[in-house]
């Protein structure tokens, strides 16, 4: 069933690195929106935390494609995205 997600390819890497820090912070912050209509304001998150917790969420991947898996191109697709967020956090950010 998950077979297409189990190669050793560059561009799985760069697509599943570009996507999941995304959906991630979607899902996240569709979650704060929702609990901050329930309970008045009482979750105090800024929008800069969530997308680096969703560019730290590619460090999962990377390491189980680098580690347990043994696909060194696909972690290093994965590793040249992450560090490409992280110089583009830091630019937008801070």
């Amino acid at each position: 069933m998950f077979d297409y997600i189990k190669r050793d390819s560059y561009l799985l890497g760069i697509v599943m690195a570009l996507l999941l820090p995304v959906v991630f912070y979607g899902v996240l912050h569709g979650i704060i929106v929702v609990l901050e209509n329930i309970f008045a304001n009482m979750w105090a998150f800024k929008i800069k935390h969530l997308v680096l917790l969703g560019i730290m969420l590619n460090l999962l991947p990377m390491r189980s494609y680098l580690i347990s898996y043994k696909y060194d191109k696909t972690g290093r697709g994965i590793l040249a995205v992450t560090f490409i967020y992280m110089i583009l956090f830091f630019v937008f950010f801070h």
